[in-house]
Parts: C-alpha cells; sequence; structure tokens
C-alpha cells in the first residue's frame, strides 16, 4: 500500500484540511498547478488536484483528493493517465472507520489488472477482502478458479 496514504487519511480526516478556512484555489509548486475547491457553506476544502500541462499528474502522491461527506477518495495519476504503480489508482476510505474499504486499478479510466483483481472492496471495520472484481480493459472476467 502506498506510503502516503495514512498522511492523507489523517489530514484529511477531520484535521487541518476540513477545518480550516478554504485556502487559495489555485497555486503553483515547481511545474504543478493545485487546484481547490471548497464547500461554500463551510468553507471546508472538498477536492484538491494537481495538474501539469492541464493534465492530473503527480508522482509522489494523489493527483486528486476528494471528500464526499466523510468519505474520503484519493486517484494517482501521472501525465494525465491512471497509473496504478506500485498500488491502486483509486482509495476509497469509510467515511466511520476510516479504513480503506475500496481500491481500483484503472487504465485509461476503465478497470484493468491482469493476473489480480481490478477491484477490492474490503470490510472497513477489519480489513479482510469481502469481494473482488476482476477485468481487462473495463470488461468483467471471471476470477480464475
Amino acid at each position: 500500500m502506498r506510503i502516503l496514504l495514512s498522511f492523507f487519511l489523517i489530514l484529511f480526516s477531520g484535521t487541518a484540511f476540513a477545518e480550516s478556512a478554504c485556502p487559495p484555489s489555485q497555486e503553483r509548486i515547481g511545474p504543478a498547478e493545485i487546484r481547490r475547491e471548497c464547500d461554500a457553506k463551510t468553507g471546508m476544502v472538498t477536492q484538491e488536484e494537481w495538474r501539469v500541462d492541464g493534465k492530473l499528474s503527480r508522482e509522489n502522491g494523489p493527483a486528486r483528493v476528494s471528500v464526499k461527506g466523510d468519505a474520503v477518495e484519493q486517484e494517482w495519476y501521472l501525465n494525465g493517465e491512471a497509473h496504478p504503480d506500485p498500488g491502486p489508482s483509486l482509495v476509497h476510505y469509510d467515511p466511520e472507520t476510516k479504513f480503506v474499504d475500496r481500491e481500483e486499478w484503472l487504465k485509461n479510466g476503465n478497470p484493468h489488472r491482469e493476473d489480480h483483481p481490478a477491484i477490492i472492496y474490503y470490510d472497513p471495520s477489519t480489513g479482510k477482502v469481502v469481494k473482488e472484481e476482476w477485468y481487462l480493459n473495463g470488461k468483467q472476467q471471471k476470477a480464475p478458479e
């Protein structure tokens, strides 16, 4: 699992990120433009995107982090392409337990993973796998026997 997952979970689970007034909507760090969207009523940041040349892209962290209610999603992109190496392209956290409850590997925006399930669902209280879905290029496959 990615090293930064715990950092972002802390960051987006009711601490400084969620409680602060909304920061400027755009800033630059090196070649990356960072865009933030906020909830108009609360001032809480609801989405942060890292873009290079207009494309979602970040080498050492998620390029998009979204807060939907109490749930958090991280999406990993490099040069506009979902990149699953070394882990999933999308990680979703359970709003109550704050543990991972779904991971997805994507290729060209579609579920895709060779030799392993492309979507894995976890029990958010135990972390045990409860369901696996196998896809190649967005087409669901039967799980190997």
